[in-house]
């Protein structure tokens, strides 16, 4: 299996680094790559060595028709997030199966197009919302689809970062999560709550969103954000979901809870930790990975990306899935410039 990668910032690299490790048989990588820095990154950090390509191992072109010309099986799609759909329907095109960095993209310009093209000619396509397959975030979802503790009053998610503290070898603001340009800002680089939120409550139904007062960050995307999504239970019951994004809390904190008829679950994403208490104050279910590997999470999808790839079946995250939380993304920004409520259309 060849692979074709296409951006190798810090979570190209992670890819590549992690394909590189399955030791498939017969497997090999090519990049196509319009920047050329030699920084190897590995978890955030820079490791010594003279090139990517030397360290990594692949061959590099600086012309995509010239890569494409290697007839790659598959592709890695991890250039900025505005580039992200034109480089899928490119790739499309030309009948290669894709994984596509999230956000799948940041306008809804071009997607339906790109849908067509997956599906007439059957490509496998996945992206890149790895939390999907955090054990923790499972084992919730299995909560709610079992109503366990009855249906759900409302929820609250958090997620607050720092963002010079992203990428230490940059100038945070040179970076694309500072620019609005290339897709940047607190909605689109946080977009894993939002497909989280989707993924366990389903496509919500509207959306209210502010930003918050300036920061100390000095950049041109938003970099606080706090919205509220109306969702629904099985039985149409409506129910309040709050989010609140952050990129200048130097404190990092990532968690959520959610409210049932019966109980109160709480799960912390920097721990690795859920519990549920009822409403007598006992508590019902708790879980903790004391040994959690974050790697693990990216290389579960590679390895599910390839295994539908291999038997030609769609992956569990597909443009469609993408597609949702793009919807979500859109709408708070829509609701942001119209200080209005919008409503959520996939």
């Amino acid at each position: 299996m060849k692979a074709l990668f296409i951006g190798l910032g810090s979570i190209g690299q992670r890819h590549l680094d992690n394909y590189n490790k399955l030791k498939l048989k017969e497997s090999s990588a090519i990049a196509y790559r319009e920047k050329f820095s030699n920084k190897i990154i590995k978890d955030t950090n820079i490791v010594s060595g003279d090139s990517l390509q030397h360290y990594y191992g692949f061959k590099e072109f600086r012309n995509f028709e010239l890569a494409i010309s290697e007839k790659p099986d598959i592709a890695f799609i991890c250039n900025p997030s505005s580039m992200h759909l034109d480089t899928a329907l490119k790739i499309a095109e030309r009948g290669i199966h894709f994984f596509v960095e999230k956000p799948l993209c940041t306008s809804k310009a071009g997607v339906e197009k790109l849908k067509k093209i997956v599906k007439e000619k059957k490509i496998v396509s996945m992206v890149g919302y790895q939390m999907r397959f955090h054990p923790i975030l499972r084992d919730i979802k299995k909560v709610i689809k079992k109503k366990l503790y009855g249906n759900i009053v409302s929820a609250s998610f958090r997620w607050g970062t720092y963002l010079p503290n992203h990428h230490k070898y940059e100038n945070y603001k040179k970076g694309y999560a500072a620019k609005r340009s290339l897709g940047g800002g607190v909605i689109f680089s946080l977009i894993h709550e939002l497909d989280i939120i989707q993924w366990l409550f389903a496509l919500p139904l509207d959306v209210y969103a502010s930003m918050g007062a300036p920061s100390n960050l000095g950049i041109e995307a938003e970099d606080n954000v706090i919205a509220q999504f109306r969702c629904e239970n099985i039985d149409k019951s409506i129910f309040p979901v709050a989010l609140n994004l952050s990129f200048s809390q130097g404190l990092e904190s990532r968690n959520f809870s959610i409210l049932f008829q019966d109980a109160l679950l709480k799960c912390d994403l920097i721990k690795n930790d859920v519990s549920v208490t009822d409403h007598d104050n006992v508590r019902v279910y708790n879980n903790n990975i004391n040994s959690f590997y974050r790697n693990r999470l990216f290389i579960d999808e590679l390895d599910h990306f390839i295994f539908s790839v291999e038997n030609k079946i769609n992956t569990s995250v597909p443009i469609d899935e993408g597609e949702k939380s793009l919807s979500m993304a859109l709408a708070m920004h829509e609701s942001i410039n119209y200080q209005d409520i919008i409503n959520i259309k996939k």
